[in-house]
């Protein structure tokens, strides 16, 4: 299987978004991620976490900012709330993005006691703390 094929199976699964790892499993290179986000091929959107298609209008921009926060913590981070219906489409929830201006995201036990780098706002998706 080609690796860009898998990548693009991956990421559509997912928002439009892989992780480094994802892609390391898939069979790039450290030095191949590293070029294709210097190349600007691939955009950095949280830790170890990449968009791989082409930026999206605003709403689902947002829906993939999201998605790599919860993809950065690990598998077995998610959303809840509000932020989890959102992502799901929910009518009642969408248009309101702008409104929103939290992104719960539960993490597992293990990694309570880790405070993550980054906060989710109405104004700047992820913003380093």
């Amino acid at each position: 299987m080609e690796r860009a094929w898998v990548i693009g199976r991956i990421a559509r699964a997912q928002g439009g978004v892989v992780t480094r790892e994802q892609a390391l499993r898939a069979g790039y290179s450290r030095h191949e991620i590293d070029n294709l986000l210097t190349a600007r091929r691939w955009r950095r959107l949280a830790r170890a976490t990449y968009a791989v298609v082409p930026s999206a209008p605003d709403l689902l921009e947002r829906r993939r900012r999201i998605r790599a926060a919860v993809l950065s913590l690990g598998p077995d981070a998610h959303v809840v709330l509000a932020t989890a219906a959102e992502l799901q489409g929910m009518p009642a929830f969408r248009g309101r993005a702008r409104s929103i201006s939290h992104c719960p995201v539960v993490l597992p036990s293990r990694l309570v006691s880790r405070t993550p780098p980054w906060s989710c706002t109405s104004s700047n998706i992820l913003s380093r703390r």
